[in-house]
């Protein structure tokens, strides 16, 4: 027997609460995917201008954005612009960190359901015994099998999920450093009249 016959007979065991297990769990990963590809962009530019300098900035479209947020913003008044200068790398690792939430909530609802499962199975297994007897045991089994599959599979994606939100969300902790370093040289820069970033 294959590997992929012996993955799709275990899915068929699991019933009906694995179709949404595996579409949270596809929709989840498809979620790191996106996040790790956002930061691992962000932080490549933010590396490219630590080694070129200041000039470099217009290459990267986030800290262009926030460059040219700031030129337009700025009021000239030093502590104003270092409020301005922090908000703007707030909100430009918040846009980063988006797809956290959806994370956690697919990690949390793929837990869920492989419970649902849980208890489906233990019902179908009581109902089989019930109708057919205790010496019955194919029909219980089948029951029991269900519910620890659905179990599995969802406890599996759920912890996964977990561990990949709370990594992600330690990137973009670290991130929140960086930005903030940048957006600290940016209002330096300006303050002394560098024109390479208007």
């Amino acid at each position: 027997m294959s590997m992929l016959s012996a993955t799709l007979e275990r899915i068929g065991a699991g019933g009906v609460y694995m179709f949404p297990i595996l579409a949270l769990g596809g929709v989840m990963f498809a979620l790191v995917l996106l996040r790790l590809f956002r930061l691992a962009y962000f932080l490549r530019d933010l590396r490219r201008i630590e080694q070129s300098g200041h000039n470099a900035i217009m290459d990267s479209i986030w800290l262009a954005g926030i460059a040219h947020q700031y030129v337009e913003s700025r009021s000239g008044i030093p502590e104003l612009d270092a409020d301005l200068s922090e908000k703007l790398g707030t909100v430009l690792v918040r846009r980063m960190a988006t797809s956290g939430g959806g994370i956690l909530l697919c990690a949390s609802l793929s837990t869920l359901c492989g419970l649902l499962g849980t208890v489906s199975g233990m019902i179908s297994s009581f109902h089989s015994m019930q109708e057919q007897g205790v010496h019955q045991m194919e029909a219980m089994a089948a029951g029991i099998s269900e519910a620890l599959i659905t179990t599995q599979s969802g406890l599996v994606i759920g912890v996964c999920g977990v561990i990949l939100g709370r990594f992600l969300a330690s990137m973009t902790r670290s991130l929140r450093l960086k930005v903030a370093d940048y957006c600290l040289h940016l209002e330096q820069a300006i303050a002394n009249g560098e024109g390479a970033l208007s």
